[in-house]
Order: structure tokens, then C-alpha cells, then sequence
């Protein structure tokens, strides 16, 4: 098994959460305000503070596509892949613009982020803490 590179999604795992894929769940984290995230990349469920989250996030999807396709590129069975998980703790904050302001509302999300993919073999994890801030803009 190609050790680095499962090291390398455990961390990649992390960034995509952070990154701009996050993007499409934002409001969705917003209306949460904070908690305890699971996702399974692996079946694409998600539970939300140890419970099944109906709503769709879709930077799992994302993720998990990515996983799939860059085992399949690297030539990793995906059956030697026993789990994968993400597990994120947030706090999500929303500042009302100004009423001058072209600025709508801001969106900061503090994320600590700790993926694990296990194999028969071994266990992969990274940590990660981030803050991500979105701007949602008036437009004419």
C-alpha cells in the first residue's frame, strides 16, 4: 500500500473542509451555529452532534469524490480501506453589514478538524484548526 499518499488525503481531508468546497454548506454551518460534525467519507453520511443530519452537506460529496478518484489514480484498492472519517468541531458567527455597506452579512466559522482513514495496515490521521470567513455581497 502507498503509505505517503493516504497520509497525504488524511491531510487533504482537512483542506478541502476548509477550503473553498466549503463554500456551498456555509449557510448551512451558519444556521447550525456550532456543534460536532462525522462525516463518513466513505458512504457520504453525516451526523451532526452524534445524531444522522438530514440535510445534505455537500462538501462530503466532494470530498469523497476526490478520495475515490485519487485511490483509483494511485492504484489503492479501496476495499483496503477500512474507514474514513472526518470529524469536525465548529462555531459558526454572523455580523450583519452596515446598512452603507455593500457587505450583507460576514460569516466566520472556526473550524478544529481531525481526519482518520484506517486501513488493515494503519491508521492516518491529521489535526487542523482553521477560521474561515465568507462575505456575502449586495448585488445590483
Amino acid at each position: 500500500m502507498k503509505r505517503k499518499r493516504i497520509n497525504h488525503q488524511a491531510d487533504i481531508f482537512c483542506a478541502m473542509f476548509s477550503g473553498w468546497r466549503l463554500g456551498d454548506d456555509v449557510l448551512t454551518l451558519s444556521e447550525l451555529g456550532e456543534g460536532k460534525l462525522e462525516l463518513d467519507i466513505l458512504t457520504e453520511k453525516v451526523k451532526f452532534n452524534d445524531k444522522e443530519f438530514d440535510k445534505k452537506l455537500y462538501v462530503v460529496g466532494e470530498i469523497s469524490a476526490f478520495f475515490r478518484k485519487d485511490l483509483e489514480d494511485n492504484n489503492i484498492d479501496i476495499k483496503d480501506i477500512i474507514s474514513a472519517k472526518l470529524k469536525v468541531t465548529f462555531k459558526s458567527t454572523v455580523i450583519e453589514g452596515k446598512p452603507k455597506s455593500r457587505t450583507r452579512k460576514k460569516i466566520n466559522i472556526k473550524l478544529d478538524m481531525h481526519s482518520l482513514i484506517s486501513t488493515n495496515e494503519k491508521h492516518y490521521e491529521k489535526r487542523k484548526k482553521d477560521i474561515v470567513e465568507y462575505h456575502y455581497i449586495y448585488t445590483k
